[in-house]
């Protein structure tokens, strides 16, 4: 019968009950001293300042009355570009016109102007490109809260004539 002494012994080690004469508490139980504070001056809430959805950077209010304006870009090398996402953050109208660039000066510069577009929420047009598939060409692109709009009469015309 040693194992059912044994068990009995670790009883209370694996959640058994233990008389409570049994249990000891090795601590002195003291009163506590409680201090009085003075109140705080109460202060009144502040309004938290209105919600930002997105980063802008609004060099120009576009309640302006002024005329805006039009950057045209020729890049001569890659360092160019810095140029044209500079302008775009002005919220400047860009014309890129890569027609004498090499091809991979082109396809380079225009890589960085849609990524430029995305980050400030703009928008591309091509306005003139090459038959072939260089990206050669001449592309407007515009800051955020510019519309391009196009005249759908001349491209169904464009359409026509290809056939």
């Amino acid at each position: 019968m040693d194992f059912l002494d044994s068990i009995k012994n670790h009883l209370p080690f694996i959640g058994g009950s233990v008389a409570e004469d049994e249990y000891d508490d090795d601590y002195e139980e003291d009163d506590m001293v409680e201090e009085e504070y003075d109140e705080r001056p109460k202060r009144s809430v502040k309004k938290s300042a209105p919600k930002v959805s997105m980063f802008r950077s609004n060099r120009r209010s576009d309640a302006d009355n002024e005329a805006r304006e039009v950057a045209t870009i020729c890049p001569q090398s890659f360092e160019d570009m810095k140029k044209v996402t500079d302008k775009l953050r002005d919220n400047v109208i860009v014309i890129l016109n890569t027609e004498a660039c090499d091809v991979d000066l082109a396809r380079r510069s225009l890589d960085f102007c849609y990524g430029t577009i995305y980050a400030l929420d703009g928008d591309c047009e091509p306005i003139s490109v090459s038959q072939t598939n260089d990206p050669c060409g001449i592309y407007l692109f515009t800051p955020y809260q510019t519309k391009i709009t196009t005249d759908s009469n001349n491209e169904d015309r464009k359409e026509e004539e290809d056939y």
